[in-house]
């Protein structure tokens, strides 16, 4: 390609910054090379990304040339591109992000959608919902956008992140259906029992923590990451059934890392809780338990074995149906 040079200095259209730049990230092992590429362009012209296609051949002046290479640079060296955007989407809305809270992640949106599920066949009048652990605030106010009347309580331990979560609720003109908490789960979360109760608590043990991309570990809050020696210290709290206080026909969601699932299914067993499956994400791994507090039955045709442990119980049953789990009778 013959290079164009004006007064120079090498002319750059929109659509060859791009190309070039997704090649570097490529190189570089970023994950999604050319959407980070498209989003940092996307800060620095204020622009949204369907506008890039469409001035696709746009020369751009030397200033958003410069400007464009400062945050081509910092992502290079590791900073997510959510921390260089200040922005990230999640359930197709976008949320402030900063240093304080964690990223939002695609996988996450599992819990939205198993509890805009479960609420739209009971069809309450105004559910109770609890976020424990609510962060940026995206699952709560995820909910709420889809869920109008709903009335949320949204617990985090820090005031950072939740000054973020604020922001956020104001935003998406969400902000009088939830109440903000300052506290520690469980002891902060608040009396009365709950529709659903949703949450993606800290999760990495303290080896994955010191192998964890450095990308994450050392953009993001620890608080929100490290779950303890084995990564399950704050879910073995949250299992206890008297942390969780649910309607007869609620529901909780407990999200975790995709390899402590047959761990996380002991603890609730042992917990006592009767109603208990694993659900996966989109990937086919698992995600999140699901918490009843009542026995979940049988599909059709499934014999359970006599006097099978606890454990084999569970497992047999993960694929049972759910939509009409709380009408008390078997589908």
């Amino acid at each position: 390609m013959k290079q164009e040079r004006d007064a120079g200095r090498e002319i750059w259209t929109i659509g060859r910054l791009l190309d070039v730049t997704g090649q570097y990230f490529r190189r570089k092992g970023l994950d999604s090379p050319r959407l980070d590429a498209e989003l940092l362009l996307c800060k620095v012209l204020g622009c949204e990304r369907l506008k890039l296609f469409l001035d696709y051949t746009r020369p751009l002046d030397p200033g958003e040339v410069d400007a464009y290479r400062e945050l081509v640079r910092r992502r290079a060296a590791g900073e997510p591109a959510a921390h260089i955007t200040g922005k990230k989407e999640f359930f197709s809305l976008l949320f402030e992000v900063n240093h304080d809270v964690l990223i939002p992640r695609p996988d996450t949106e599992l819990l939205v959608e198993l509890a805009l599920d479960h609420l739209r066949t009971l069809k309450l009048e105004a559910p109770r919902i609890l976020d424990i652990g609510a962060g940026s605030g995206c699952i709560a106010i995820a909910l709420a956008k889809h869920l109008p009347t709903a009335r949320i309580v949204a617990l985090d331990c820090s005031p950072a992140a939740l000054a973020v979560a604020r922001r956020n609720a104001e935003a998406h003109g969400v902000e009088s259906q939830i109440t903000w908490l300052e506290g520690h789960a469980p002891q902060a979360i608040p009396g009365g029992e709950f529709d659903v109760i949703v949450s993606n608590p800290p999760y990495i043990s303290e080896a994955e923590y010191r192998e964890l991309d450095p990308g994450v570990r050392d953009h993001e809050p620890g608080t929100a990451l490290l779950g303890g020696n084995d990564g399950l210290d704050i879910i073995r709290c949250l299992l206890r059934p008297e942390a969780l206080r649910l309607t007869s026909h609620g529901v909780a969601w407990i999200e975790f890392g995709w390899l402590q699932g047959p761990a996380v299914l002991e603890l609730a067993l042992a917990a006592g809780w009767p109603g208990v499956v694993i659900r996966k994400d989109l990937g086919g791994r698992d995600r999140c338990i699901e918490l009843r507090s009542r026995p979940l039955p049988a599909p059709a045709g499934l014999v359970l074995e006599r006097d099978a442990p606890p454990v084999l119980a569970a497992l047999q049953t993960l694929d049972a149906p759910t939509a009409d789990l709380t009408s008390g009778e078997s589908p």
